[in-house]
Parts: structure tokens; C-alpha cells; sequence
């Protein structure tokens, strides 16, 4: 059983924030599959 995911962090830039830059409301949640697969382990 998985206790935890650990998320690699993304650092935001000026050059790199277009696809962050979504209305809260418009952003979607990952599943958990997809959230497990951007774990750093």
C-alpha cells in the first residue's frame, strides 16, 4: 500500500508559465495513476 507520493517540483518562469497560467476553475485534478508517475521515486 503507497503512504505517500512525492511530487518532483517544477520551478515557474517567466519563459516556461504559459501552461500554469489556467483560471482555477478551468484546471484539472491528475488521477492517481498520473500522480504516481510524476513521483520522484
Amino acid at each position: 500500500m503507497i503512504n505517500e507520493i512525492v511530487l518532483k517540483p517544477t520551478v515557474i518562469t517567466k519563459d516556461n508559465y504559459q501552461p500554469f497560467d489556467v483560471p482555477l476553475d478551468q484546471r484539472t485534478c491528475p488521477t492517481w495513476e498520473e500522480a504516481g508517475k510524476l513521483g520522484g521515486k
